[in-house]
């Protein structure tokens, strides 16, 4: 799966690096930053974004357990940054996800999507003094962990 993911990145002219959270002991692929990844993928998200280059204007997030991004997917997601902040690539899931309660009885249907790949611009954090887009997700971050 992380070859896939590793591909696609590679073929886009616009990543300059590529920073991936790994299991311990895993060495990281050729030509990439290799961190250690967290207990949940919110820790994960947090460690390659304090081993990000800190010159990067734009911080593309893909989690390679979803290995069928492409190169052109990853592109997409970086022109919709054109005049905004973040942009996200999504695919509706295609099997049907129910909310069940602790008996197991189906309460409804979810309408679920899942994120493919996000990019954000440094400009999220402008407007608070001092402050990078790594505080700017790792804030989102936390709030991810909290919930």
């Amino acid at each position: 799966m992380l070859d896939w993911s590793l591909a696609a990145l590679r073929a886009v002219d616009a990543v300059s690096e590529i920073v991936v959270a790994l299991p311990p002991g895993v060495p990281a692929p050729d030509g990439c930053v290799g961190v250690a990844g967290g207990e949940v993928r919110s820790a994960s998200v947090r460690a390659a974004l304090a081993a990000a280059s800190p010159q990067a204007d734009v911080v593309l997030v893909h989690d390679g357990a979803r290995p069928l991004v492409t190169p052109e997917l990853i592109e997409a997601v970086l022109a919709g940054l054109e005049g905004v902040d973040c942009a996200i690539a999504a695919a509706r899931v295609s099997d049907t996800v129910k909310e069940a309660d602790e008996d197991a009885i189906v309460l409804r249907t979810l309408d679920q999507v899942v994120a493919r790949a996000q990019a954000m611009s440094r400009r999220l954090a402008e407007g608070r003094p001092g402050a990078s887009v790594d505080d700017f997700l790792a804030e989102r971050q936390r709030e991810a962990d909290a919930e």
